[in-house]
């Protein structure tokens, strides 16, 4: 069983591995520490829609007295102002009242996936400063017309956004380089609302560097970068982060010198 998680959380620490459950999974809204988890975001929630509906609850009252309100003292404009406002509240709060949530979805590891891709890491300059290399991948479903909205995230809903991000190995090569193979197709395509099949795709990948000092760099490849045959630059300082920011630099084009001693890691993405 897989869990996964919705929304954009990443997590940096976790111990290196790929998954190879078949079985379905019925991932939960909370981290159960497993390895493939479905991440649920809840960062739009709104906490107590209960004391918004409470406060527009006479919205209609005054909207059918609001004539009366201003027919002694009122103006023309105020009465056209108070109109506008009170329609404005009652567009702003259609589905109010609804407060349903989308349970996450039962997903399935593929149990033939075929479209393997293959990432070369080689290093160049000042590479003894690191240990080894770990992975996290990140998989999004492509299309969120297969998902219902979710009346729980935010005021009038939202549809919700599931990733699954299961662990990357990548070992070093005979070379003094890394490599690490994922599957674009890992996950099963599936209609899980009734609402049409929905799909996973690949979107990131985050590689975390551990150095020998104990420090730990990192940078991460998007969609754009996981193109077949696309080639990518990462720019790495190799020195104690007292005189320099331990920060590397991404370039899709050329590699970038900073100061101090660094060291380079040219990515190419290919099929396997």
């Amino acid at each position: 069983m897989q869990q996964a998680r919705c929304g954009g959380e990443q997590a940096y620490e976790t111990v290196m591995g790929a998954t190879s459950s078949t079985g379905p999974s019925r991932p939960s809204h909370r981290s159960t520490g497993r390895k493939n988890k479905l991440k649920f975001s809840s960062k739009f929630r709104m906490v107590s829609l209960d004391s918004i509906f409470s406060k527009l609850a006479k919205v209609g009252f005054y909207a059918e007295n609001v004539d009366k309100i201003y027919q002694t003292n009122g103006s023309n404009f105020m009465r056209k102002i108070s109109l506008i406002t009170l329609t404005l509240l009652y567009a702003l709060c259609l589905g109010c009242g609804r407060t349903e949530r989308v349970p996450a979805p039962d997903v399935r590891t593929n149990p033939a996936p075929h479209e393997r891709q293959r990432l070369d890491i080689s290093i160049t300059g000042q590479s003894a400063v690191i240990e080894g290399m770990r992975g996290r991948l990140q998989y999004n479903i492509a299309d969120d017309s297969c998902l219902p909205v979710d009346y729980g995230m935010a005021l009038g809903g939202m549809k919700p956004i599931f990733t699954m991000d299961p662990t990357l190995k990548v070992a070093i090569t005979g070379h003094g380089g890394y490599e690490g193979f994922v599957y674009r197709d890992m996950y099963e395509p599936s209609n899980y609302y009734g609402m049409g099949v929905c799909r996973w795709e690949l979107t990131a990948i985050n590689i975390y560097i551990v150095r020998k000092d104990g420090r730990k760099q990192s940078f991460m490849l998007n969609g754009i970068d996981l193109k077949y045959g696309a080639q990518s630059y990462v720019t790495c300082p190799s020195g104690s982060p007292g005189q320099y920011s331990l920060n590397c630099a991404f370039s899709r084009s050329y590699p970038i010198e900073i100061p101090g001693d660094f060291y380079t890691l040219s990515i190419n993405s290919g099929r396997d």
